[in-house]
């Protein structure tokens, strides 16, 4: 096929247009490297599977994260602005971004392309650490926000935070979105 990007701004000029296409192209299995993905003809627009990410601005992620500190946690909370507990942070958040996720940790592990922990983390990465009751592997969630620090719903009776990443406690790093 060549070079997909000539193609499609060949067929139209406008860089709108480009990430569109090249937004639905990925939904619909094309890796985000434009090679041949998985090709699933079920994937629906702006929720990745394992795998697989999408297309979008992590930043968007980041300020609606950021918009929720001082929301109090709540188990099962999923509510801008009232309760939230970690993969509800998370839900809102990508949900700013036009990007819908699962509801619960395990669901949200699950989805993106995993990342080194210890690598190159960048804004919007959700970061994985164990948690939950009883406590296992992976039961907590947290969106990187740069500079070692991230937007957190730690637990019942604090508050949406912004903290430093414990970068030994880290478990797994999974990254959704990717710009065109």
């Amino acid at each position: 096929m060549g070079d997909l990007r000539a193609a499609i701004l060949g067929y139209n000029r406008s860089e709108s247009y480009y990430r569109g296409v090249w937004a639905k192209a990925i939904a619909y299995g094309m890796a985000p490297d434009g090679s041949a993905g998985a090709g699933e003809s079920d994937a629906r627009l702006g929720v990745p599977g394992q795998g697989r990410t999408f297309v979008g601005d992590p930043e968007v992620v980041v300020r609606a994260a950021l918009s929720q500190l001082g929301v109090p946690y709540r188990w099962g909370g999923s509510t801008p602005g009232v309760a939230l507990d970690c993969s509800g942070l998370v839900l809102v958040s990508y949900r700013a971004a036009g990007v819908e996720l699962p509801r619960t940790t395990a669901g949200q592990i699950a989805v993106g392309v995993e990342v080194e922990p210890a690598g190159e983390l960048v804004r919007g990465d959700l970061l994985f650490f164990r948690g939950g009751r009883p406590t296992h592997a992976l039961g907590h969630v947290a969106i990187h926000a740069g500079d070692g620090l991230m937007v957190i719903a730690p637990r019942t009776g604090d508050v949406v935070s912004l903290r430093p990443v414990p970068e030994r406690k880290v478990q797994a790093a999974r990254r959704i979105l990717v710009g065109p």
